[in-house]
C-alpha cells in the first residue's frame, strides 16, 4: 500500500487473505508506522490462524500507538497462544522519573490488555548476539 507522500505500509487484510493458513506473524513497526496501522488493518482482517503474534519496534514511536495497534491485532487473532513484544526504549534514564512513569504506565497497559486474553502466553525475545 503506498500513500501520496510516498510513504509505503503493509496491507495486513492482503496478507490475510492469501495466506489463511499463516500460523506466526512478525511485524515490526518503524518510525511513523504506527500512525498508518489503521490503514494497513482493515476491519475485515482476520488471522484465525495465528498462534504466535510477535511484535516490535526498533524507533521511538508512541506507546499509546503501539499499544493500541497491539490491542488491534490481538483481537484478529482468534487462536493466539503465544506474545512476543520487543522494542528498544532510546535514551531511557532510570534516574529519571518522568522516564521511569512512562515505563511504569508501558508495563501496566500491557498486563491490562493481556488480562483480556487470559490463554495468551506473553513470551521474552531472545537474546541477539
Amino acid at each position: 500500500m503506498a500513500f501520496d507522500d510516498g510513504t509505503k505500509a503493509v496491507d495486513l487484510g492482503m496478507i490475510a487473505g492469501w495466506y489463511p493458513q499463516l500460523s506466526f506473524l512478525s511485524l515490526r513497526c518503524e518510525c511513523g508506522d504506527a500512525e498508518l496501522f489503521p490503514y494497513c488493518l482493515p476491519a475485515s482482517a482476520c488471522f484465525e490462524n495465528v498462534v504466535h503474534l510477535k511484535v516490535g519496534w526498533s524507533i521511538y514511536i508512541p506507546m499509546d500507538d503501539f499499544l493500541g495497534s497491539l490491542e488491534g491485532l490481538l483481537g484478529r487473532c482468534p487462536s493466539l497462544k503465544n506474545v512476543t513484544v520487543n522494542g528498544r526504549i532510546s535514551g531511557y534514564r532510570s534516574y529519571d522519573y518522568n522516564h521511569c512513569q512512562k515505563m511504569t504506565c508501558f508495563n501496566n497497559a500491557m498486563v491490562r490488555i493481556l488480562r483480556n486474553y487470559a490463554n495468551v502466553s506473553l513470551h521474552e525475545p531472545q537474546a541477539q548476539d
